[in-house]
């Protein structure tokens, strides 16, 4: 079954929204110190990253440990696009 197809509880969507919230303003801030040779490029890897993520988050998976690895990951990648 497709992730859009399931309706999680209300609590539980309360939690998704926050998790993805948290996940994406703990890469912003350090985002914002890049200058990239591609933003596009840059902004493509950022949202699989964590569209990956929240997908993950959404499957159950330990919220505070996903977002640590999407966020080495994607400051990894970002970096390597960095001038």
């Amino acid at each position: 079954k497709s992730l859009n197809a399931i309706s999680p509880s209300e609590y539980r969507r309360e939690e998704i929204s926050l998790a993805h919230k948290k996940l994406i303003w703990t890469i912003i801030e350090p985002l914002r110190q890049i200058q990239f040779l591609s933003f596009d490029a840059a902004a493509a890897f950022l949202q699989n990253t964590i569209d990956t993520a929240s997908s993950r988050i959404d499957s159950g998976y330990e919220v505070e440990l996903e977002i640590q690895f999407a966020v080495k990951y994607a400051m990894a990648g970002l970096r390597a696009l960095a001038l």
